[in-house]
C-alpha cells in the first residue's frame, strides 16, 4: 500500500503514540524498572539510562526511540 501523505499532505488516520511522557518509578530490578503511568502500574520492565540511580517514587521522563521506551532522566528539585 502506498501512503499518499508525501504526495497530497493528507494521511490516513493513525493512532498517535506519545513520543515522551512522565511516570513514577514503582520498582527497580536488574533488568529495568516498573513504572506508574497515569495511575496504572506496569508489569513491563523499562530500560534506563545507565548513569541513573533510581528509587521507588522517583519521577522520570520516558522517551520512545525507534519503538523502544527508555527512561531518560530523573526529575527533581535542584539540590
Amino acid at each position: 500500500m502506498i501512503d499518499s501523505e508525501p504526495f497530497t499532505g493528507v494521511s490516513s488516520p493513525k493512532k498517535e503514540q506519545a513520543q515522551s511522557f512522565l511516570a513514577t518509578v514503582e520498582g527497580v530490578y536488574s533488568d529495568g524498572v516498573t513504572l506508574k503511568i497515569n495511575g496504572a502500574v506496569t508489569q513491563k520492565h523499562y530500560l534506563t539510562n545507565a548513569a541513573l540511580s533510581l528509587s521507588k517514587g522517583d519521577r522520570v521522563k520516558v522517551a520512545r526511540i525507534s519503538g523502544t521506551y527508555i527512561v531518560e532522566y530523573k526529575i527533581s528539585r535542584p539540590h
